[in-house]
C-alpha cells in the first residue's frame, strides 16, 4: 500500500453514470468464484485454499475499494472508469464479501441446521467465527498487494461521531463512525499496513457485507447497532477535478520512459500527482 484516499462517490455520479454497475469489465467470466469456494466446503477445510480462491491472486488490483455494499452498484461504476480511462484495477470488498457469506450459508445447511427453522448455535457459531477469520485474512493481502486504497465515503458507509459537539472543531472532519465492523477494520488495516508498490508499477513491460438472508430464531426486539469509529487524519479527498485533469494528461505521454514505468504505473503516478497538488483538503463531512 502506498497511497490512502477518501472519494465522496455522490461528487462523482455524472462521470461514472455510463459504465456498467454489475460486474468488473476485467473480471473472469469464465468460472463464478462461488463454486470456487463452495467445492471446498466438504469434510476437512483448508482455510489458505478458500483464502487463495477468494483472492484470485491472477488478478492482482491496483487499487482497493472499500465502500459500502448499499453502493455497489456506483463503485463498480467508479472501478470500470478507472478501468477504461487510467488501465487501473480495482479490488472490490464486496465481492469478497458475497463469496464468504455464500459458502457460510452452505456450511450452516449442510453441518448445523437443526429441524424447522433453528440452527444448532456451537457449529453455527464455529463456522461464522472461521469464515470471518478467513475473510478478515484475505481482506488483510488485497490490501497490501494494491498500490492504493481508497475508501469510498457515503451516506452508507459513514457518518459523524454522534458525540461531535465533545469533538475540536478541527478535528470533526475526522471522526465519523460507521455501522459495518468491516469497513472499520479495514480503515484500521489500511493505517498500519507497510508502505510499499504495487508489484507490476515499476515491473518489466482486487464487506460492507453483501445481503445475507437466512432462517433463524425470530427476536421481536430490535437490537443495538453497534458503532465503529474511523480514524481519517491521514486520508486525503479525491478531488473530481483532479481525476477528470489526470485523465486528459495521461493521453500525451510525452514524459513516459517504458524503461522505468508499466503503462499503468505511469498512469498510477500521474494520477498521484494530479490530485496531491490540491493542497486544499476538502472538508469530508
Amino acid at each position: 500500500m502506498y497511497k490512502r484516499y477518501v472519494l465522496e462517490i455522490d461528487d462523482f455520479e455524472y462521470l461514472i453514470e455510463n459504465f456498467k454497475g454489475d460486474e468488473l469489465e476485467y473480471a473472469s467470466k469464465e468460472v463464478e468464484q462461488r463454486g470456487h469456494v463452495l467445492e471446498l466446503v466438504n469434510g476437512k477445510i483448508s482455510a489458505s485454499e478458500i483464502s487463495a480462491k477468494l483472492l484470485n491472486n491472477s488478478c492482482k488490483p491496483h487499487f482497493f475499494l472499500s465502500h459500502s455494499s448499499q453502493d455497489k452498484e456506483l463503485v463498480t461504476k467508479f472501478a470500470n472508469y478507472l478501468y477504461e480511462t487510467f488501465e487501473i484495477k480495482s479490488f472490490i470488498d464486496s465481492q469478497l464479501w458475497g463469496n464468504i457469506r455464500e459458502a457460510t450459508t452452505e456450511y450452516l445447511e449442510k453441518y448445523c441446521r437443526g429441524d424447522g427453522d433453528y440452527y444448532f448455535l456451537d457449529p453455527a457459531l464455529r463456522a461464522i467465527n472461521n469464515t470471518d477469520s478467513i475473510l478478515s485474512s484475505a481482506l488483510l493481502e488485497a490490501m497490501d498487494q494494491s498500490d492504493c486504497i481508497i475508501f469510498v465515503k457515503s451516506n452508507n458507509s459513514a457518518e459523524l461521531n454522534f458525540e461531535f459537539n465533545k469533538i475540536p472543531e478541527s478535528e470533526v472532519k475526522y471522526n465519523q463512525y460507521t455501522l459495518s465492523p468491516w469497513i472499520a477494520i479495514e480503515i484500521r488495516y489500511a493505517n498500519f499496513l507497510r508502505v510499499k508498490r504495487h508489484e507490476e508499477i515499476y515491473s518489466e513491460i482486487s464487506m460492507e457485507s453483501a445481503s445475507f438472508t437466512s432462517k433463524s430464531v425470530k427476536n421481536s426486539i430490535e437490537p443495538p447497532h453497534f458503532e465503529h469509529s474511523l480514524d481519517l487524519r491521514d486520508y486525503r479527498v479525491i478531488p473530481l477535478e483532479a481525476v477528470e485533469i489526470a485523465s486528459e494528461a495521461i493521453k500525451e505521454r510525452s514524459t513516459y520512459d517504458p524503461r522505468l514505468y508499466t503503462p499503468v504505473g505511469f498512469n498510477v503516478d500521474i494520477l498521484y500527482a494530479t490530485i496531491d497538488k490540491f493542497d486544499t483538503i476538502k472538508n469530508i463531512n
